[in-house]
Formats: C-alpha cells, structure tokens, sequence
C-alpha cells in the first residue's frame, strides 16, 4: 500500500511545482491526498 500512495503522492510534489496560477484552487485530488 506504501507504495501504491507515494505514487500519487509524487504525482501531487510535480504538480504542485508546476506553474499554476495562485488564484485557482488545486483539484480535489490533490487536496484528498494533502488531507
């Protein structure tokens, strides 16, 4: 299972580096994972 969540959660560290405008809000994905 370990493995299975820090590939999503990898997945949220490249989006979260990406360039996104500060005024939209993430997707719920990524905060479910952030919870």
């Amino acid at each position: 299972m370990l493995t299975v969540n820090k590939q999503p959660v990898n997945i949220i560290i490249v989006n979260s580096f990406s360039p996104d405008p500060p005024f939209l809000p993430p997707p719920p994905r990524l905060r479910i994972f952030f919870i």
